[in-house]
């Protein structure tokens, strides 16, 4: 790409611009949700780099504005519930936004590194980069697919791609289209791939708001969802046990007739421990037409499993779903045999668990069979879509309470609500201090609670059948990317303009 856009502009300037540009991109993601922001800082990093030698610097500074910006409430989770001091939460979190910034750098690095071996389409190059880079954020070291680029369209008409390419085919779809934007201000003549791509995406996706990926099957279901609002520090003492216990019990007997869903570990004890206590309780609520589903820590011989379950009058029962995807430190301890008691941060309560089997059927719940991912694994496509193509509702339990008074949460639930659009089936989200919601099949919220209050959102779901392509043929997650590489082709130099 060649430099006539701000030549003049020295190369200080422009990664402190690149800073800037990274800083704003965040406020197209929720809870501020203007997303041309996260397109148009995208245009103007690419604008201020080109082909300039100071691409990886640049694009770590933008990185690094983005992610300060974006996902630097991670030192709440650190400091105020890992209980490390606040300098320590200071220097992980920097080192944390560093790691997650070199995705960027990197992106710009690689884009200039391979114009300068082979002359080749601006836009399909950097939209193939970006999404490659973005993958391999969601999956190295456990992963972390927070502000992936497809996420910013939720809210829009676009995101009705979603069922045909999910989140992170109208990603590059959107990194595409910042690409041909930046090629257009600088007057490059552009692939004609791209700009059909283009085209295509913008108008189309309009025309895809018509389309119906799922039928309602059955009757509406009624559905209460719990939010206990239990303090994270006092969560795993012993002594506040039959507190958070009462406290959710009551509020089961005065739910209406139907599933009351608790949240993420809502029972802060094994559920070996807790089931015989609560048989007689569980029995007389099934005689008033309630069934009890909660997020419990299992333990089977020498494991741990982060689970829900549907609670029963006799033993564990067959419906348990064992968390297959744990967050680094908050779960399991890498390195644990090194890090374990160091600071207090390395050796939380419950952070010894281990991963659930691959292959698990849906939750059986009155009948249906409900798919169910327990907080951070809804930020994992693959993960939900599993559970989805064999349910009929889908079902997440969170404790975002870790995330604070943040953007954390927002985010969270913007990635709930794109699961929703990708399978065409509605979802309940019930969550320790927010935010409790209900999702339809487009997902749009129908309902929510106010976060960081106690309560119960008592709403109605409709079960459906998903026709949604993504269901059946999940290799359509690299349709478009696949797409940017076929049309990749040598582009000669002497034909920018």
């Amino acid at each position: 790409m060649n430099d006539r856009f701000w030549p003049g502009l020295s190369d200080r300037a422009r990664v402190l611009l690149c800073f800037v540009a990274g800083a704003v991109h965040p406020v197209g993601f929720a809870p501020a949700g203007f997303w041309p922001l996260a397109l148009l800082s995208l245009v103007l990093a690419s604008l201020l780099l080109a082909d300039r030698p100071i691409a990886f610097r640049a694009g770590l500074s933008f990185g690094l504005g983005m992610f300060v910006t974006g996902a630097s409430w991670v030192f709440i989770s650190i400091h105020r519930y890992g209980q490390a001091p606040w300098y320590l939460a200071m220097v992980l979190t920097a080192l944390f936004v560093t790691y997650l910034a070199l995705y960027p750098a990197a992106t710009w690095w690689c884009v200039r590194c391979l114009r300068q071996w082979r002359a080749l389409s601006f836009p399909l190059l950097f939209a193939l980069v970006w999404w490659s880079l973005e993958w391999l954020r969601a999956h190295l070291f456990s992963g972390f697919p927070w502000l992936s680029l497809g996420y910013s369209m939720t809210d829009t008409i676009w995101s009705s791609w979603a069922p045909l390419i999910g989140e992170s085919g109208i990603g590059a779809l959107v990194a595409l289209t910042a690409g041909w934007l930046a090629a257009v201000l600088r007057r490059e003549r552009l692939c004609r791939a791209s700009t059909v791509l283009v085209a295509v995406f913008w108008l189309v996706g309009p025309l895809l708001a018509l389309a119906v990926w799922s039928q309602p099957v059955g009757k509406p279901i009624a559905v209460s969802l719990v939010q206990p609002n239990i303090d994270q520090n006092i969560k795993w003492n012993s002594d506040h046990l039959w507190q958070i216990v009462g406290q959710l019990q009551e509020e089961t007997e005065q739910a209406p007739p139907g599933i009351v869903i608790w949240p993420e570990a809502a029972l802060p004890v094994f559920a070996d421990r807790i089931q015989p206590w609560l048989a007689e309780w569980v029995r007389t609520q099934k005689a008033q037409g309630k069934w009890v589903v909660t997020g419990i820590p299992v333990r089977e011989q020498d494991r741990y499993y982060n689970a829900v379950m549907r609670l029963t009058d006799s033993g564990l029962g067959p419906s348990v779903y064992r968390k297959r995807r744990l967050v680094p430190f908050g779960e399991y301890v890498p390195f644990q045999d090194v890090l374990r008691g160091v600071i207090a941060f390395f050796n939380l309560p419950m952070s010894n668990f281990a991963l659930g089997p691959v292959d698990q059927p849906p939750l059986n719940i009155q009948g249906l069979p409900v798919g169910v991912a327990i907080c951070y694994e809804m930020a994992f496509p693959a993960l939900v879509l599993q559970q989805a193509a064999q349910s009929r509702w889908l079902l997440t339990v969170s404790n975002d309470t870790w995330f604070g008074d943040s953007w954390g949460p927002h985010q969270h639930l913007q990635m709930v609500r794109m699961r929703a659009r990708e399978t065409a089936l509605p979802i309940a989200r019930a969550t320790n201090n927010g935010i409790t919601a209900v999702i339809d099949e487009r997902g749009r919220e129908v309902a929510r609670l106010p976060a960081f209050e106690s309560g119960r959102l008592d709403a109605m779901i409709q079960p459906r059948v998903s026709t949604a392509p993504l269901l059946r043929f999940p290799w359509l997650h690299w349709l478009v990317p696949l797409m940017l590489l076929a049309l990749m082709q040598p582009w000669r130099r002497t034909g920018h303009e």
